[in-house]
């Protein structure tokens, strides 16, 4: 399947006080980043992504830690993560891995893809891809050392139930 992007190039800014539309729900389970879009520097990119796009890029990172994906996510901001971590060799630090997630995507980020990998990162214990949380920097809540924002965990909206099938009357 060809990657998609939904992304633009334009250097535009955003009107003061303008919010992204906020995703509708539909058949297909998703996760939103509370209003930011995944790349800051186009205010108009999603601030969204679909879960499956999530999970077939999960799907193809490589094992353990690398440069500059996957790379050692400590936590530090203490959020709610569904993985338990994991003592991280050779440093032995407890921790995850953590790898960027592109909206509009099927394929995994990768050094040199002529992407860049914006402030959507999957965030899993070492060893296990299958299971991760979606997390995005938040500048709102805060900035790190490095004046990124701080991490928050994506919102995970399960798909629409189907409707009630027809029953024919007569």
């Amino acid at each position: 399947m060809a990657s998609q992007s939904t992304t633009s190039s334009s250097s535009s800014s955003a009107p003061p006080g303008h919010t992204p539309a906020h995703r509708i729900p539909t058949d297909s389970s998703y996760y939103s980043f509370n209003g930011n879009p995944w790349d800051r520097r186009n205010p108009e990119s999603q601030t969204w992504m679909y879960a499956r796009e999530a999970r077939q890029q999960q799907s193809g990172l490589p094992d353990g830690q690398g440069v500059p994906y996957p790379s050692y996510f400590g936590n530090g901001e203490r959020v709610p993560l569904s993985t338990p971590g994991s003592a991280l060799a050779p440093s032995g630090r407890h921790g995850w891995l953590h790898h960027p997630l592109i909206p509009g995507r099927t394929t995994t980020w990768t050094p040199g893809s002529n992407t860049r990998p914006g402030g959507v990162r999957s965030i899993y214990t070492d060893g296990n891809i299958v299971e991760f949380d979606v997390g995005y920097h938040d500048v709102r809540i805060g900035t790190t050392g490095r004046g990124s924002g701080k991490f928050a965990v994506a919102n995970y909206h399960s798909a629409a139930a189907p409707p009630p099938p027809r029953t024919r009357t007569t």
